[in-house]
């Protein structure tokens, strides 16, 4: 059995006081339900502090003006109404809040069109029915709104810096970015950002320098509206930035401007249903960690990573792992001379039919774990140039690769390897096998047996003659050895190949009929004469194992 694959990256640990799961709210974002009835009489002398704190973009901001006898407004047609409060509590204020009943925030779903602050500590009502804001604030210096918008909840962001990243956890122990784990957006409600939909970024937004989970655990987002407005010049850190966005089908990051980030771990790490993505400009000069990358991306296509520079980077584990989706990787500029981790890089892309890491300088790496495992579609992988001296892990590298036909691991070093369990698991069709002198397998190694005799071998026109491995080159070349025997052996002081024992499928004869004729002729004295012919007909014949000829 294929042992289950381990996890990537160790979960983090639980959340402190800066990265809550629970729904806090602080008063100054108070929710009140439809079931309050709140009723404020609003004194002439007020009226010039009763308008919306709420940004013109968003188009919500109500005022709200007392007739001349002193009426009260109602804003909703439920009958519902809403307290507003001024900026600074009087101790009537405070004395109606205590009487008056306010819930804790429920999910935007059931929300009426009620707005709440934590900017000013106010809540008011909006008068537009297809537009209604649900909260504000500021994140760093740029100050937001969340509004429900038919069917999308829309998270507003305006000029400014946006604040510094944090991550946490909700009730499902599902992993939150800085939109839900933040004090300074939504105060922590996972219930708001569960539901968001939609993110505006207006000209004049700065990411922080820490940009890591700045869209991370966005379930349900589904676009970025302005992506090309965000200003990421002064950036460092991208690691799992839009991680866990399942919903996101497209992402343009042609604007980005990358030079100065060294952490891309996870960047887009779960967004399974993103089908295109523009990286294709990133400046990777910097940027020493791409683990967990492109992981689970298994919508995409294509993938343009013919302008990353790889020559810092040293952590590739799980760069596209799962991403089953792409047929092809171009890696053939990339530069590996530093990376030390390429455990389960390619794991999981069963329809991969091309892949060229023929340049690929593996010095330096000490971990190859299921480095292929389940590239199932994989015919050939040239490795010829692999160094694997520093190598301690190779187990299930190869697993479940039942495309691959012919590995060539002359080079291979296993003399520091301290696991290659399941190295060729479920490789049914490898019958071409090329070991070095260093490279010592063992029974655990999964090499499966030979198939039955008569049994096709892929891409030949030729059949197995009987269940062992032969040495054609090398090391006692024409020795004859079942699986079992070939990993288990000793003393291979030479390059050598082994192959499945094979013979033609098919005999090739030459068929030969005889046809055989008689000849009238008529004499010119009107007698006639017989005359016998033998005509010989030779034609070549395949006789196919099945017995037919072709």
């Amino acid at each position: 059995m294929v042992a289950p694959r381990s996890t990537a990256t160790a979960k983090p640990a639980e959340p402190n006081q800066n990265e809550q799961p629970v729904n806090q709210q602080t008063s100054t974002q108070k929710s009140i339900t439809t079931t309050d009835t709140v009723n404020e009489t609003v004194n002439q002398d007020q009226t010039s502090r009763t308008q919306s704190t709420v940004s013109p973009a968003t188009n919500t901001s109500t005022e709200l003006t007392n007739s001349s006898n002193n009426q009260a407004t109602s804003a909703q047609p439920q009958q519902e109404t809403a307290t507003q409060n001024t900026a600074a509590h009087s101790s009537t204020n405070s004395a109606n809040e205590a009487t008056n009943q306010v819930s804790q925030p429920t999910a935007p779903a059931t929300l009426q069109a009620t707005k709440a602050t934590n900017s000013s500590n106010t809540a008011s009502t909006t008068t537009d029915p297809q537009v209604e804001t649900i909260a504000q604030g500021t994140w760093g210096t740029s100050k937001w709104e969340y509004t429900h918008q038919g069917d999308d909840y829309i998270l507003h962001f305006h000029a400014g810096t946006l604040g510094a990243s944090s991550h946490g956890y909700n009730y499902d122990n599902n992993e939150v970015g800085s939109i839900g784990a933040s004090h300074d957006i939504f105060n922590g409600n996972w219930q708001w950002s569960d539901a968001l939909t939609q993110i505006i970024i207006d000209p004049g937004v700065k990411a922080n320098q820490n940009a890591s989970y700045l869209f991370a655990g966005l379930k349900h987002l589904q676009q970025i509206v302005g992506l090309d407005n965000l200003d990421t010049n002064s950036v460092n850190n991208m690691a799992q930035m839009f991680a866990y966005c399942s919903k996101l089908t497209s992402l343009d990051l042609s604007n980005f401007n990358t030079t100065n980030v060294t952490d891309m771990n996870g960047m887009f790490w779960g967004c399974n249903n993103l089908t295109n993505l523009d990286v294709s400009n990133f400046n990777t000069a910097n940027v020493n960690n791409m683990a967990n990358m492109f992981e689970y991306d298994s919508g995409l296509t294509k993938l343009d990573l013919s302008n990353f520079n790889t020559a810092k980077v040293t952590n590739m584990r799980e760069m596209f792992a799962d991403c089953s989706g792409l047929a092809k990787l171009d890696l053939d500029h990339f530069n590996t001379a530093n990376v030390t981790d390429m455990g389960q890089m390619f794991w999981g892309c069963n329809n991969l039919t091309n892949l060229d890491v023929s340049n690929f300088n593996t010095a330096n790496v000490n971990n190859m774990v299921e480095m292929f495992e389940y590239d199932s579609s994989l015919t050939n992988l040239d490795l010829s140039n692999f160094n694997t001296a520093k190598v301690t892990d190779m187990s299930h590298m190869f697993a479940g690769c039942s495309g691959l036909t012919s590995l060539d691991l002359g080079k291979f070093d296993t003399s520091n390897l301290s696991d290659l369990e399941g190295m060729f698991s479920y490789c049914n069709n490898l019958n071409h096998l090329i070991l070095g002198s260093n490279m010592l397998l063992n029974v655990y190694t999964g090499l499966p047996n030979v198939p039955e005799t008569g049994t096709q071998i892929p891409g030949t026109n030729r059949v197995v003659a009987s269940p062992y491995w032969v040495a054609t080159s090398g090391y006692q070349q024409g020795h004859k050895y079942t699986s079992t025997e070939l990993m288990e052996l000793i003393g291979r002081d030479q390059v050598t190949t082994y192959d499945w024992d094979s013979k033609p499928a098919f005999t090739q004869t030459t068929e030969t009929k005889t046809k055989v004729r008689t000849i009238n002729l008529h004499q010119p004295n009107g007698q006639l004469k017989t005359e016998t012919q033998t005509v010989a007909v030779s034609r070549p014949v395949t006789i196919n194992p099945d017995g037919s000829k072709t």
